[in-house]
């Protein structure tokens, strides 16, 4: 993948947290982590994000993304799991495959919104949007606090 422009993904964790807003389960808004390399591990299948329940974080490698709307799609996927009730995901877990775990198919479903938001964070579509709606230049300014990029 192309390396990402830094303010991109912050205008689009903005966005994300405009239009899906915060769980009712968790005070904060999770810290989001992105890593521009490949998840370091042994195994054949590529990590391309993960949730963290315990600790409240979501972990992006860019590594494995071919472009930026695949980036966006993990991204909404990972919130969707902040998003959700984990007692209830643990017990999907012991009792669906993850093909078949309810939270994972609404994980996917969220993934949806990854072209339309793709669009958004381009200067043109960021502008149009933060004049449209100044709340998500507010959370944009806050949502700097959340991001940790690593190079």
């Amino acid at each position: 993948m192309e390396r990402i422009n830094k303010d991109k993904i912050f205008r689009l964790w903005s966005l994300i947290i405009h239009l899906k807003g915060k769980s009712r389960y968790r005070k904060d808004i999770p810290k989001l982590y992105f890593f521009y390399g490949a998840k370091k591990e042994g195994k054949k299948n590529l990590t391309y994000g993960e949730y963290y329940n315990e600790g409240n974080i979501i972990k992006i490698w860019g590594g494995p993304h071919i472009n930026f709307n695949d980036l966006a799609s993990t991204m909404l996927h990972e919130y969707a799991h902040y998003l959700q009730f984990w007692p209830w995901y643990t017990r999907y877990q012991n009792t669906h495959s993850y093909e078949t775990n309810p939270y994972e198919l609404e994980a996917r479903e969220f993934e949806s919104l990854a072209p339309s938001l793709t669009k958004l964070v381009s200067d043109t579509g960021w502008k149009r949007e933060i004049t449209k709606n100044p709340k998500i230049s507010r959370i944009y300014q806050k949502s700097i606090e959340s991001i940790v990029v690593k190079y």
